[in-house]
């Protein structure tokens, strides 16, 4: 029998042990994701030209493209996945200057693939 201990699973050997890279890294998935979502859901509203009041889909796409980005990365960064957002913490102290520029950068880069 093999002892659990000493053993390692997939989960140990890709975790990212600091805490400020888990956060960027946070921040740029849900933004990749909000971005993404966004995209897909308009561009699937627009190509079959539907006739008008036929877009609810699109309010409802957009309103899980930013649930589904925040709850990526609300526990890990806060779930800011805006420099908007970012801004305002900023402003009221509750983030760093560099923590700021910082998550604002990968924003932009998740934001950027996600398009």
């Amino acid at each position: 029998m093999t002892d659990m201990s000493s053993e390692l699973t997939l989960q140990t050997k890709l975790r990212i042990r600091n805490e400020l890279g888990r956060a960027l890294l946070g921040e740029f998935l849900g933004t990749f994701v909000l971005v993404l979502t966004i995209a897909c859901v308009c561009a699937q509203a627009i190509i079959p030209k539907p006739a008008l009041n036929q877009t609810i889909g699109v309010n409802l796409g957009v309103g899980l493209g930013i649930a589904f980005g925040v709850a990526i990365c609300a526990k890990i960064s806060g779930g800011h996945i805006n420099p908007a957002v970012s801004l305002m913490f900023l402003s009221f102290k509750q983030l760093a200057p560099i923590r700021f520029a910082l998550y604002s950068l990968v924003q932009l880069l998740g934001a950027f693939f996600g398009a």
